[in-house]
């Protein structure tokens, strides 16, 4: 999250507002009055002072394309450095990643950074989804992801309310994939069936061999239909539910 104020000349008070990840504007407050360099104070304000650890970015307000890598600094535990600089301290044993940073490397997909709105997770963990089937697979979302994936982001779900729906998802999907093998010589033959009967115009044996497909696909369905979304409607608080304007309690 950043923090970006605003004056209107010399007066006061002033306006501030809260930017998230992507530089959007989440929300706005006002700025009364405030105190600097009290006895009590920290002698120094630095990245450590608002919880950065070594690894975490920094950002320039504005990309700097004339900056390698835009203008991006990583955060080394004292100051701010470019990022082969901070790949070469890193290198030598000078700095070691910070245990967030070092946590979301180890599960991609259990992101643990608390700088994070629920809403974001959501998001980021839509975009980890899409990213990885278009490098390693290029195999669209499945219906069962994808309705997880809005699920999440409609109801804003936090960080352990995630992972138990994405837990959910696993065995559900787990479940279906052991039924389907069970049945892949059943189904590799239909569909082989199916395939000749387009091939030579045979709208019958077509027709046959997909409903005797479908029928085989029901248990599949059933698992989707009576076990993951009863599942996950569980997750929601009421307050949850309330914000995303749904009427169920």
């Amino acid at each position: 999250m950043q923090t970006a104020l605003q004056s209107s000349g010399k007066s006061t008070p002033r306006k501030g507002g809260t930017l998230n990840a992507w530089g959007e504007l989440v929300e706005t407050y006002q700025i009364s009055g405030a105190e600097f360099n009290r006895p009590s104070d920290a002698p120094k304000f630095d990245g450590t002072s608002i919880g950065l650890e070594p690894g975490m970015n920094i950002h320039p307000q504005e990309v700097r394309p004339n900056e390698p890598h835009g203008g991006i600094k990583l955060w080394d535990g004292k100051r701010g450095l470019s990022v082969d600089a901070f790949r070469e301290a890193r290198l030598a044993g000078k700095v070691e990643y910070g245990p967030t940073v070092k946590a979301r490397q180890a599960n991609p997909h259990n992101p643990s950074t608390p700088y994070m709105t629920d809403e974001q997770r959501a998001v980021w963990m839509r975009r980890m989804e899409e990213r990885e089937r278009a490098e390693n697979r290029s195999v669209p979302l499945s219906e069962w992801e994808r309705y997880v994936i809005e699920f999440i982001a409609k109801y804003r779900l936090d960080q352990t309310q995630t992972q138990k729906a994405m837990q959910i998802l696993k065995d559900c999907q787990k479940r279906a994939e052991e039924y389907l093998d069970s049945k892949k010589s059943e189904i590799d033959k239909l569909e082989q069936e199916q395939k000749k009967a387009s091939a030579s115009g045979d709208r019958n044996a077509r027709e046959n061999a997909r409903k005797k497909l479908d029928k085989l696909r029901e248990p599949v369905d059933g698992i989707f239909e009576r076990e993951l979304k009863p599942r996950i409607d569980k997750l929601p608080t009421r307050e949850q539910r309330s914000a995303a304007g749904d009427t169920k309690g």
